[in-house]
């Protein structure tokens, strides 16, 4: 792999460009909507309502993540049927994916909304604002975990059409309406006009004119998120009726093949277990640093958010390479399914390294721009450093995950994910956060570990080409 990911191949770099671009563009429009979102909850100036909100969507994030298992089935199984050019196979997967996203989404979408009064106070030690937000915000958002997963469903099948485009725009138009929603929802009109008042754009006060008079603060956030989630949903069921994607596809056929929606699932469910166990991973690190205290808490929370921005250009490089992946495969043209592995780890490498020296150079000035305060202020900069140092690690990881699932090879990266998470994240970060009291450095050290040593034994997976061998 190492000799492949040195010569790039022109055509197979063009191909996985074009692919990527549009997901990559849509991913981090999604994160940038994110940490604006960040920014207009810190601009309530409680640090308990920024904390309780990144709380609550760690909380309805464990049951989100299942999803991204269902969806690497269908953009899995559909891909391998578009190199073949089955296209009515790719229709399959599509319907036998929103089948399990709609069982999923309506169980997890009505046990979140009823049951997070609950759930919280079973996590959170002080009670109090941030309980109370962790709450409100975790309620009003399970309501949109039904759409998201739809959703997402589509999305897969999108990209392994070669329609990324479609991603691109959904997610975009999306994102711009949930910022939209955020300020006349979090603020309220009247903090809002006296807000725009105060910059000289008191005429852009009419476009908040159906605004609540009061801020609905967190909760107003966890709506504005559900309402542009229906609307992402919709609008790509919208799409379907394009290009005469409907026909070519056999959308509306309603024949459902039992055996192949058994598959499907058993397709998914690693990915959905891994899930699982990741997002509840990351719930108990939360804990860990809650442990610790709130100002290492909020500064953890602000870089894994732009951690989470920078993987976002690798994710959608993950996304291109497994579509082309399965294509080839499909096609059984192997050799090119394995450049296009390179092709992706070669750009994921240039593209995280730059971004890790951004991080490192400028963390100051990038901090700067959340206005939090002081205290958190200095574990985040540092903090932000230290991720900086890990990005070709995580690049790695990013592409050949998608790579292997593409394959059909999706246990053993599953698997691996589970295990370095919970034999060495999550007990480590303990022993060294809290135990052995070296706090938040000792906490965050835990991750560079689990990433170089899973970047080791994905790419020593790769090289044994079990991927090439595996039928779907």
């Amino acid at each position: 792999m190492i000799k492949g990911i040195l010569k790039s191949d022109k055509a197979i770099s063009k191909e996985l460009f074009i692919l990527s671009l549009p997901i990559i563009l849509s991913n981090v429009s999604r994160v940038a909507m994110e940490l604006i979102d960040m920014i207009m909850i810190n601009r309530l100036g409680e640090i308990n309502w920024f904390n309780g909100v990144s709380m609550g969507g760690i909380i309805v994030w464990v049951p989100m993540a299942l999803a991204i298992g269902i969806r690497m089935a269908t953009q899995t199984i559909s891909s391998r049927r578009y190199g073949e050019e089955d296209y009515s196979g790719c229709g399959f997967a599509l319907r036998h994916g929103l089948i399990i996203a709609f069982i999923m989404g309506t169980i997890f979408s009505l046990f979140g909304y009823l049951g997070s009064s609950s759930i919280v106070p079973l996590l959170l030690s002080n009670d109090g604002l941030q309980k109370d937000a962790t709450i409100a915000y975790s309620k009003y958002l399970s309501i949109g975990i039904l759409p998201f997963y739809l959703s997402i469903i589509f999305q897969g099948f999108f990209n392994s059409i070669e329609k990324t485009k479609i991603h691109m725009k959904v997610a975009i138009t999306s994102n711009i309406l949930n910022v939209y929603l955020n300020a006349g929802l979090i603020f309220g009109y009247a903090r809002l006009s006296s807000s725009l008042d105060n910059f000289g754009i008191g005429f852009a006060n009419n476009l908040w004119f159906w605004a609540p008079q009061e801020a609905w603060t967190v909760k107003g956030s966890a709506i504005a998120t559900t309402i542009s989630t229906i609307f992402m949903l919709l609008y790509y069921i919208y799409y379907l009726f394009e290009d005469d994607i409907i026909k070519k596809y056999s959308i509306l056929k309603m024949a459902i093949k039992r055996n192949k929606l058994k598959s499907h699932f058993h397709l998914a469910y690693p990915v959905i277990i891994s899930e699982l166990f990741l997002s509840t991973s990351y719930l108990f690190f939360y804990l860990v640093l809650e442990s610790i205290g709130q100002e290492e808490l909020a500064a953890w929370t602000l870089i894994i958010r732009l951690a989470h921005a920078s993987f976002m250009p690798a994710i959608g490089l993950g996304q291109g390479c497994a579509t082309m992946v399965g294509k080839y495969l499909g096609k059984k043209d192997l050799p090119s399914a394995t450049k296009s592995i390179n092709e992706g780890v070669r750009q994921a490498l240039l593209l995280m390294g730059s971004i890790g020296l951004i991080f490192i150079i400028f963390a100051e000035p990038i901090i700067g721009l959340f206005n939090i305060l002081e205290g958190p202020e200095k574990y985040a900069i540092l903090g932000l450093r230290f991720c900086g140092i890990f990005q070709i690690f995580d690049a790695i990881c990013i592409i050949l995950y998608f790579s292997m699932s593409a394959g059909g090879d999706v246990r053993f990266p599953a698997y691996t994910e589970i295990l370095m998470h919970w034999i060495v994240m999550v007990p480590i970060s303990w022993l060294f956060g809290i135990y052995l009291g070296f706090g938040f450095w000792g906490a965050l050290s835990v991750f560079g570990i689990q990433t170089i040593a899973t970047a080791i034994i994905f790419t020593l997976r790769v090289n044994t080409g079990k991927w090439k061998k595996i039928e779907v």
